[in-house]
């Protein structure tokens, strides 16, 4: 998986996260929740409960909840090349503080040709697997991870999906150069049914507002 590196500036939110008491947990979503800006988890990952449920204005300021584009593309500086690019990955970001330290969480959904899907499909989780980077229309690969400092070092935690589904929601945003939505444009939502290979399960319901893209060259 591939480590935080979003440093934006976002604000701490406690969303009663890594909470033991089922009683606090809300009701883990099993669809799509609309377009309107949330994000609901329940589930557990690498032996943590994750509880988050996040609505209304906080969910739609990008300082809170956002989305990041991932394209590869043949040449950075030339844009007419770019119409030869692809849209890699799709990354559901949040930050939180909890017990006064502050976690940056990172949804990542790749290995899918979202150009080849529609809003409304159900698509096959598979095992995650770095080496195997194929966008195909059948399938999806999907990870959670977080990261945080824990007496001065930093922790990095997370699974990857062995199986589940996603569904997909809405996928808006209008490509002003070649494959490329511009920055602060759009938005993706979803929901996603992971299980990670230890028997770990989280459900995820979200629609995030889209924040600056993440360019790179394959």
């Amino acid at each position: 998986m591939k480590r935080l590196v979003e440093k934006t500036s976002l604000c701490c939110l406690l969303l009663a996260a890594g909470c033991g008491d089922d009683s606090e947990a809300p009701a883990a979503p099993s669809a799509w929740l609309g377009d309107e800006p949330h994000l609901l988890v329940v589930g557990t990952v690498d032996g943590e409960t994750l509880h988050f449920d996040l609505r209304g204005e906080a969910a739609a300021s990008l300082e809170t909840l956002f989305c990041e584009r991932n394209y590869l593309l043949p040449d950075l500086a030339d844009e007419t090349t770019w119409d030869e690019g692809t849209l890699e990955k799709f990354e559901i970001k949040w930050r939180t503080t909890e017990g006064g330290v502050e976690r940056e969480y990172q949804l990542e959904l790749l290995a899918h040709d979202f150009d080849a899907s529609t809003d409304g499909a159900m698509i096959n989780v598979v095992a995650y697997d770095e080496g195997d980077a194929a966008q195909l229309p059948n399938r999806i690969m999907a990870a959670l991870e977080w990261e945080y400092e824990e007496d001065g070092q930093e922790v990095e935690r997370g699974a990857a999906a062995a199986s589940g589904t996603f569904t997909r929601g809405a996928i808006v945003g209008t490509p002003d150069v070649g494959v490329v939505v511009p920055d602060g444009e759009g938005s993706v939502g979803g929901y996603l049914h992971m299980v990670s290979g230890d028997g770990d399960v989280l459900d995820v319901s979200f629609t995030a507002l889209c924040g600056d893209n993440d360019l790179d060259i394959p």
